[in-house]
């Protein structure tokens, strides 16, 4: 069971089944609370709607990304679905002949929002 809430500008979360207490990002914190209901193309497309205009994401980010996916996968024994990126950074990465087994469906996402997030939701 995962707890979630967010405490002097941080967004924390529990593993209560390991004692595990996280501190992630925006963008972390927001998938996880996707998780229990809805599919991982909705979330997704969730995510590249309020993070697509973030440049803060490298082809660094999804090599990271995937080894601890593959470490997570290998500690819980839960497939990996999705691999997701910038179509360029995915190209390269799935061409360097990592395990399929930690990849599962490569789905390349491109950005389409061009405009901060705040000021979107705001209508400025």
């Amino acid at each position: 069971m995962v707890h979630q809430y967010k405490l002097n500008g941080y967004n924390i979360v529990l593993d209560i089944c390991s004692g595990s207490v996280h501190v992630v990002d925006e963008v972390a914190y927001d998938v996880i609370a996707l998780f229990p209901e809805k599919t991982p193309d909705e979330i997704v497309a969730d995510m590249m709607a309020k993070y697509g205009h973030r440049e803060d994401v490298t082809e660094a980010d999804l090599r990271d990304g995937y080894e601890i996916i593959k470490e997570v996968s290998i500690r819980t024994g839960k497939p990996v679905l999705y691999t997701s990126g910038k179509k360029e950074f995915l190209d390269k990465f799935l061409a360097e002949g990592h395990d399929p087994k930690y990849i599962g469906t490569p789905i390349a996402i491109d950005t389409y929002m061009q405009r901060d997030w705040d000021s979107w939701v705001k209508g400025l």
